[in-house]
């Protein structure tokens, strides 16, 4: 926290083989049985020894993608689409239309977390427009054609559903070699992850007990927010921490997560760019890394392009540039992000989403280059206005938003205050993605929760416990536009420990057994041992 306005962030696995003798399912209802887990495999030069069970797949939710029976469903004309889609298998909605539109896209919803990517248009009168979709799960798909989604909620022009059906038990998870940590997933089943809005945030690349800790926590599905830091335009490649980090991560079921930062204590990344408003070679070390991590089947591996820009801390300036406004460190920003998004998207793999980086709800006015002077006042919102002035349509290339909805009393202060007096922070997103013109956008919470003690404001343990379940369970799980939260932070040997959710060598706080008991109360909860 800085002043009344902002929060200010904190700043070897060997995977195992598995069996090849899976039982492809049946009629599309049936799942077949996974692969058995294979050995583990011994790492070596620090690397830990990789379980045999937990390369093995558990087989798919649902059997063989058989369609026979099922009822034919409303669909416009004009959409290009096979029917049934298959768990799993990602596939193109087309939609060919003899009147041009501008700003379209294309809405899904549905079982799973369908997720689209944009693949482009062709012709001129007609014309088709193109998206590859991804992340469904079982059951019925609602597809809209929208058109005119210029900062608002566009208008309809088609709609059509389709069924989506299981697809093909799965494989044992295959696994890399101790010494490198590998390109394959591992994990415990087959299939996308299962719908999960619990998780946790660290402010370091994470290890083994991090990463099991959070995974009792949230469960399936659960989502992992890890820093890499160390991004700078010469990068090429990613640390084997890093890809030990990922690993772990879908070895144990959870989302990752990936907030890319530059070396700490150098914050400088307006330096990185060519230009205060390029920033073309930063943005292939961004690709590189995320290139050269594990990746897991039909899985995503969410990415944060950086993280409060709004802050002069995370936007630093040197002497004798003189002072930064809002509006230019906010059209700064912007053009790195777009140079990012465009270099992450260019890779290809519809697993790979980009989040913006998330803004402090209480931002700055200015900065003063070289000193640690500023004036507060400008909110977030604000700040996100300036930067769609600067670049229009910058938030088109992201697939999520990435906020910081911290409890709060008021738009920008107040906060820490107790759960009843919290709605306007926790739903400060709302505010966020109404100034973009995106109000329907899915939302990934990177950062939340209350201290023991802040912005004037003195809890217990067990009071930050309470108050953080009823934020579970009557924002966190139910508000529709959150895809996942990962509050503000796991652990931390320092400053940090007053928002920790267990103590530095592993033992939960109240806070994380209040919610572990919450989440496993719930039918069907699993990591509940």
């Amino acid at each position: 926290m800085s002043s009344g306005w902002s929060i200010l962030s904190a700043a070897a696995l060997a995977a195992a083989c598995g069996s090849t003798n899976a039982d492809p399912g049946g009629d599309g209802t049936t799942g077949g049985s996974g692969g058995g887990g294979g050995t583990g495999i011994s790492g070596s030069a620090g690397w830990v020894s990789g379980g045999g069970g937990a390369g093995g797949g558990a087989g798919g939710a649902s059997g063989g993608g058989g369609s026979g029976g099922l009822a034919p469903l409303p669909c416009d004309s004009r959409f290009q689409i096979t029917d049934p889609a298959t768990v799993g298998v990602p596939f193109d909605v087309t939609v060919t239309d003899t009147s041009p539109h501008a700003y379209v896209d294309l809405e899904v919803s549905g079982p799973g977390s369908p997720a689209t990517a944009w693949g482009g248009v062709v012709g001129n009168g007609p014309w088709s427009w193109t998206w590859k979709v991804s992340g469904h799960g079982a059951g019925v798909l609602d597809l809209t054609f929208k058109k005119d989604k210029n900062g608002n909620a566009g208008t309809t022009v088609a709609t059509c559903q389709i069924h989506s059906v299981g697809g093909a038990g799965g494989s044992g998870g295959g696994g890399g070699t101790g010494a490198t940590g590998g390109t394959s997933s591992g994990g415990t089943s087959s299939g996308p992850p299962p719908a999960n809005r619990y998780g946790m945030g660290l402010v370091n690349p994470g290890d083994a007990t991090d990463v099991d800790l959070t995974a009792k926590l949230a469960g399936p599905g659960g989502w992992y927010l890890v820093i890499f830091a160390d991004i700078t335009p010469s990068r090429t490649s990613a640390d084997a921490s890093w890809k030990a980090s990922i690993q772990q991560a879908y070895a144990k079921d959870l989302i990752p997560v990936i907030r890319m930062a530059p070396p700490w204590g150098d914050r400088r990344v307006r330096n990185m760019g060519e230009s205060p408003t390029a920033y073309k070679k930063l943005a292939q070390a961004y690709k590189a890394v995320i290139q050269d991590l594990p990746k897991r089947a039909d899985w995503p591996l969410y990415v944060q392009v950086h993280n409060e820009p709004n802050l002069c801390d995370e936007w630093q300036c040197d002497s004798p540039a003189g002072t930064l406004s809002d509006k230019t460190i906010a059209s700064e920003y912007a053009h790195m992000l777009r140079d990012v998004a465009d270099a992450l998207h260019s890779i290809g793999d519809p697993r790979i989403k980009v989040l913006n980086g998330a803004l402090a709800p209480g931002g700055v006015q200015w900065c003063q280059c070289g000193t640690s002077n500023f004036a507060a006042g400008t909110l977030s919102a604000t700040f996100l206005t300036y930067m769609n002035q600067a670049v229009p349509g910058v938030f088109d290339k992201i697939d999520a938003f990435a906020a910081h909805s911290y409890p709060a009393k008021g738009e920008g202060w107040g906060f820490f205050v107790s759960y009843a007096e919290s709605a306007t922070g926790l739903k400060y997103f709302e505010k966020e993605l109404a100034a973009i013109g995106k109000g329907s956008m899915k939302v990934v919470i990177t950062e939340t929760g209350w201290p023991t003690n802040g912005d004037g404001q003195t809890w217990s343990r067990d009071q930050v416990g309470d108050f953080t379940v009823e934020a579970v369970k009557n924002v966190w799980l139910t508000h529709p536009n959150i895809l996942g939260v990962t509050p503000f932070i796991l652990r931390d040997a320092g400053t940090w420990d007053k928002f920790a959710w267990a103590k530095p060598d592993g033992s939960p706080y109240p806070v994380y057994t209040k919610v572990r008991a919450y989440r496993c109360a719930q039918a069907g909860a699993k990591n509940c041992n």
